[in-house]
């Protein structure tokens, strides 16, 4: 248990070091440690190419799931990206999970700012022959409460299947926002397979601004 923590923490801090613009998250969660992040930068400030780089680990505790356990999971996306718009990106580059290993992926992004909300959808495809797709949604409310303090909920979800569901979640977040720092509590339901067998793991979050 305690050399999960350590981990998990290494690995949110390693990335944070070295992050450019972008959230970084880390939930304790009573059946796992979940921690994602998803940084980007453009390559110059007149250049409307640039990467990002999205990853998630699942670092699941030893007795979760008795026998049934599920394996943990780790997910990285690079891509090379173009902004077409203020609101519209293009991306192409690699999709990796510890399950399906390296492939192929383009997508498109579709990002929504305005005073105390945000709203995000990102859907992508594997380039393969035995393709995979996949749904990425979100939406952020920040509401200010005080001088120096926000409301802060976020609601996320993704799915992905190919010749049938492969995986899928939704998540709620729910706290305050302090300078750029944000925690409270946090929900994440995760389905898996053709049955959608349903996982829930609840516990708190923090999650910093770069």
């Amino acid at each position: 248990m305690k050399k999960t923590i350590v981990a998990a923490g290494v690995f949110f801090l390693s990335y944070a070091a070295v992050a450019q613009t972008g959230p970084a998250e880390l939930m304790a969660g009573d059946k796992y440690i979940h921690y994602q992040h998803s940084l980007a930068q453009f390559f110059s400030t007149e250049s409307p190419t640039g990467w990002q780089h999205i990853a998630t680990l699942i670092k699941r505790y030893d007795k979760a799931g008795g026998k049934a356990k599920l394996a943990d999971e780790l997910m990285n996306q690079v891509y090379i990206t173009a902004q077409l718009s203020r609101v519209f990106s293009v991306k192409g580059g690699l999709f990796y999970t510890n399950t399906g290993g390296f492939k192929p992926s383009a997508g498109i992004q579709v990002f929504i700012h305005k005073k105390n909300w945000r709203l995000l959808l990102s859907p992508r495809a594997d380039i393969a022959k035995k393709a995979s797709y996949e749904l990425f949604t979100m939406a952020e409310f920040t509401p200010a409460v005080a001088a120096e303090t926000k409301l802060y909920i976020r609601l996320q979800a993704m799915s992905n299947a190919g010749a049938q569901h492969n995986r899928s979640y939704q998540l709620l977040r729910l706290g305050i926002e302090r300078k750029g720092i944000q925690y409270g509590a946090g929900i994440t339901t995760d389905e898996y397979g053709t049955n959608g067998i349903v996982h829930v793991n609840t516990g708190v979050f923090i999650r910093k601004l770069f």
